[in-house]
C-alpha cells in the first residue's frame, strides 16, 4: 500500500537539498549510538521561536519539520490494508454512512503535562474554520464532538462518501501542536520530538525524542542534530570525516557534486520518482487566453523532451514526463499520444519570455536545446532565472512539485483549489462542475472526478509538464531506514533505526 501524503518543494530549493550555510555543524564524530547528525537546511526555517507556520509550508522541510515535531488523529501508513492507523487516535471507524469515530489515547504532552479537552476542541476547531493549503472536506463536516469522559470525537458528515477526510487527516497541517508555539516554541509536543535549541544563526537545529509519543520508540534516533554544511567541507568525506548520518539529495542535484557524494556513501536510499518539474501558465498574460498558443507551447516543450538524450547528465535522476501525477499513483491517466508539433504554430514571429529555476543555468547543453527549439518554431525567447511564483508578464515559468501521495485529493487542493497556488486563476476556465472539491461522492466516483480533472488540465494546456525526478537519500552505516516507505520520500527522522 502505498503512502497517502503529499509534499511541496519550494522554488528556493537549488540543486542539492545541502544549503551553504554561514556557520558550521561544529560536531565531531558522535559518540552516543542513539544519536544522529543530518543535513538540513537551516535557510528555509524561520528565524524565532516558531520554526515554522503550520497552516502554511513552503518547503518540503518545514513539512518534514513538522512531520516529526507534532501527530495528527491518523497517520498514513504502508502496513494498513485502509493506508491509515492510529495516531492521537487509538482506533477509528465509521459507525454510520455520515459519521466517523476517533477513540483518542489518553496522551500528555513531551513535558509530562495533560492534553485539556479545551486543547482538543481548539485544534479540532481550528483545522475546520482556519485557511489552508490542503483541509478541504473535513470543512464540511456540520458537527465535531468531543467526550472527554470516554475519549470518543465524533465527525458527522451532511452527505455519504467521505472517505476522503481520512488523507486530509493523516497531513502534517492535520496535526496537534501547542497553540502558543510562536511565542513558546517547540519544546512542548505530542510528535515523536521537541526542539531542545534552534540558533539560525549558529546553524544549529537540536531535536530531542519525546517519549509520550504515540510515534516513539527506542530505537530510532534519540538525538537529532540538523543544519546546513559550509562552503569548506569536502564534499567527498562527509561520512568518514564529518561523521554525517544522513545527506539528502533532491532530484535537481548537479551531476559532478551528486559524483562526490555517492562515491563516499556508505549507502544509497533510492525513493520513487516524485519530484515533477512543469511550466506553469501565466494566467495575466493575455497570450496565454488563447488556447492554440498554449498548445503551440506544450509543443516545443515536447521538442525538447524529445532531445532529452542530448542533456541527460551521468547520475541525474530526471526523465521526460507528460503528467501531473506520477506512475504508480491514483489520478495518473491513460497513456497520452504525443502531439504533432506544426512549423508554423500560434506562437510564431512572436516574442516570448519564459522563468526557468536558477539551478538550470549550470546545464548549458539543456538550455542550448530549449533556445533551439523555441528558435525553430519561429519564437523570440528571452529567459529569465527566478525563484520566484510570481511570474510578471511572463508567458510561463517552471516550477516543482513533489506529488507522492495515495489519494490525488491533497495534490489537487494544493496546486488548483488553494488560492496561494499560481495555477488557482485557472479555475474559472474549468468545467462548472470541477471547479470545487467532490464532496459526497463515493470513492470510486471522486477518483473518476479527479481523472477528468487531471484530463482537463492537461488538454486545456494550463501546465506542461516537462520532467520528473526521484529523491535521494545518502546514510552512515549506522542507520537502518528500511521504515522508510520508498514512494514518500520524506525525512522521518523516528522511522530510522539506529544499528
Amino acid at each position: 500500500m502505498k503512502s497517502a501524503i503529499f509534499t511541496i518543494l519550494s522554488l528556493s530549493m537549488i540543486s542539492l537539498f545541502i544549503l551553504i550555510g554561514k556557520g558550521a555543524l561544529n560536531i565531531t564524530k558522535i559518540s552516543n549510538p542513539r544519536n544522529f547528525k543530518a543535513v538540513f537546511p537551516i535557510h528555509s526555517l524561520r528565524p524565532g521561536p516558531e520554526l515554522i507556520d503550520p497552516q502554511n509550508t513552503n518547503t518540503v522541510w518545514e513539512y518534514y519539520l513538522l512531520e516529526n515535531l507534532s501527530c495528527g488523529l491518523i497517520r498514513d501508513s504502508k502496513n494498513s490494508t485502509t493506508g491509515y492507523e492510529g495516531c492521537i487516535a487509538d482506533r477509528f471507524y465509521r459507525s454510520d454512512p455520515n459519521t466517523w469515530i476517533f477513540i483518542l489515547r489518553n496522551l500528555r504532552w513531551s513535558d509530562n503535562s495533560s492534553i485539556t479537552k479545551f486543547e482538543i476542541e481548539e485544534w479540532l476547531n481550528n483545522l475546520k474554520s482556519k485557511q489552508s493549503r490542503h483541509i478541504q472536506f473535513l470543512k464540511t463536516a456540520d458537527e465535531i464532538e468531543y467526550d472527554e469522559n470516554s475519549r470518543e470525537l465524533k465527525i458527522h458528515f451532511p452527505t455519504t462518501g467521505n472517505e476522503a477526510v481520512l488523507h486530509e487527516l493523516s497531513l502534517a497541517d492535520a496535526s496537534l501542536y501547542p497553540s502558543d508555539y510562536a511565542q513558546n516554541g517547540w519544546k512542548k509536543t505530542v510528535g515523536p520530538y521537541s526542539v531542545k535549541s534552534w540558533s539560525k544563526g549558529e546553524n544549529k537545529l537540536i531535536l530531542e525524542a519525546n517519549p509520550n509519543s504515540p510515534l516513539y520508540n527506542k530505537n530510532m534516533p534519540q538525538v537529532v542534530e540538523a543544519g546546513s554544511l559550509i562552503e569548506s567541507d569536502d564534499m567527498s568525506r562527509l561520512f568518514s570525516k564529518s561523521h554525517f548520518d544522513l545527506v539528502p539529495l533532491n532530484a535537481m542535484s548537479d551531476s559532478k557534486t551528486t559524483s562526490e557524494l555517492i562515491a563516499g556513501a556508505p549507502q544509497i536510499y533510492n525513493c520513487h520518482p516524485t519530484t515533477l518539474l512543469y511550466f506553469n501558465l501565466n494566467k495575466a498574460n493575455k497570450l496565454t487566453d488563447n488556447l492554440e498558443a498554449r498548445r503551440a507551447f506544450a509543443e516545443i516543450i515536447q521538442l525538447i523532451q524529445n532531445d532529452y538524450s542530448i542533456y541527460h547528465e551521468p547520475n541525474s535522476a530526471l526523465k521526460i514526463e507528460n503528467q501531473m501525477i506520477p506512475e504508480g499513483f491514483q489520478g495518473r491517466t491513460a497513456k497520452r499520444s504525443q502531439l504533432k508539433v506544426k512549423t508554423n504554430g500560434a506562437l510564431s514571429n512572436t516574442k516570448l519570455r519564459i522563468n526557468l529555476l536558477p539551478f538550470l543555468q549550470k546545464n548549458q547543453k539543456l538550455i542550448s536545446v530549449i533556445t533551439e527549439a523555441f528558435h525553430k518554431s519561429g519564437v523570440n525567447l528571452e529567459i529569465q532565472y527566478s525563484k520566484s511564483l510570481a511570474l510578471g508578464d511572463s508567458f510561463g515559468g517552471m516550477t516543482t512539485f513533489v506529488g507522492n501521495q495515495l489519494d490525488p485529493s491533497g495534490s489537487w487542493s494544493f496546486l488548483l483549489y488553494s488560492a496561494h497556488r499560481s495555477l488557482h486563476p485557472w479555475l474559472p476556465n474549468l468545467e462548472y462542475s470541477l471547479r470545487s472539491p467532490p464532496v459526497g461522492l463515493s470513492q470510486d466516483d471522486r477518483q473518476k472526478f479527479y481523472l477528468r480533472l487531471h484530463e482537463q488540465v492537461l488538454n486545456n494546456y494550463f501546465v506542461v509538464p516537462f520532467l520528473m525526478g526521484e529523491e535521494r537519500y545518502l546514510f552512515s552505516d549506522r542507520v537502518d531506514a528500511s521504515g522508510w516507505n520508498r514512494f514518500d520520500a520524506r525525512v522521518r527522522f523516528y522511522e530510522l533505526k539506529m544499528k
